[in-house]
C-alpha cells in the first residue's frame, strides 16, 4: 500500500513542472467523504447491509484545454461493521479519472462548473475478523474497482455524488469429510453511494 502512494507522489513530482512548461493548469483536491448504506452482496447469496463509513482522499489534474480533465487519486475508507457477521470491512481506492466541466452561469459576476466523472482502478481491503468460524488462513484480496457520478464546483468548493462499487474475493479453507482442507472462495461486491466534499488547488 505504501509502495503504491509513493508511486502516484513520484508521478505526480516528476510530471508536474512538465506539463507546467506546456501551460497547462492543475489542480489538487483533498476531501472528505460519506457513504450511505454500503452493501456486500456474495456472488451466490443476498445483499447485506453495512455501516456508513467515512473517506479522506486527495485528487490530481491536469487540464487538457478542452474541458476535459485527467487525473489520478486515492481514497481511504473507513472500516465498517457488516450486518448479521463478525465482519467489519473497509476499502482504500487508487484510481485514474476523468471529467469534463460544463460552465453554468448563475447571474452576470458568479457562474460554476459542473461535471460528470468516472474513476477506474484498484480497491485495496482492510478487514477484521472477530467471529471463531473463521480461520487464521481467511483473507480478503484487493480487486477492481469503479465510480461514477457527477460533481459541481463552485468558486473553490467542490462537492460530488459518486456511485461506486468496489470487487473483491473472500479466500478461506474448508474442512472436508476426509478430514483434509480445500482452498475455497468467494467473490462478493461492496457497493455504496457516496457525497465527497473537497477544496481545489490550483498550481
Amino acid at each position: 500500500m505504501k509502495k503504491l502512494f509513493a508511486t502516484l507522489f513520484l508521478i505526480a513530482a516528476i510530471t508536474t513542472p512538465i506539463l507546467a512548461e506546456k501551460d497547462n493548469n492543475l489542480e489538487v483536491i483533498p476531501k472528505i467523504g460519506y457513504a450511505f448504506s454500503p452493501e456486500i452482496t456474495p456472488k451466490e447469496s443476498f445483499s447485506t447491509s453495512a455501516g456508513s463509513p467515512l473517506s479522506i482522499g486527495a485528487e490530481i489534474f491536469f487540464d487538457t484545454k478542452i474541458n476535459l480533465f485527467l487525473g489520478v487519486g486515492g481514497m481511504w475508507g473507513q472500516e465498517t461493521h457488516v450486518n448479521h457477521s463478525g465482519l467489519d470491512i473497509g476499502f482504500t481506492n487508487i484510481y485514474s479519472e476523468a471529467k469534463y466541466k460544463f460552465l453554468i452561469n448563475i447571474y452576470k459576476e458568479e457562474s460554476l462548473f459542473v461535471y460528470p466523472l468516472l474513476q477506474l482502478g484498484v480497491g485495496f481491503p482492510s478487514w477484521n475478523i472477530s467471529s471463531s468460524i473463521y480461520g487464521k488462513d481467511d483473507t480478503i484480496v484487493p480487486g477492481f474497482y469503479w465510480g461514477t457520478g457527477v460533481g459541481v464546483e463552485y468558486r473553490n468548493i467542490v462537492l460530488e455524488f459518486i456511485y461506486s462499487c468496489n470487487y473483491s474475493k473472500y479466500k478461506y479453507k474448508q474442512l472436508e469429510d476426509d478430514d483434509s482442507f480445500s482452498n475455497k472462495e468467494d467473490p462478493f461486491s461492496y457497493t455504496a453511494f457516496r457525497i465527497h466534499v473537497g477544496y481545489k488547488f490550483n498550481l
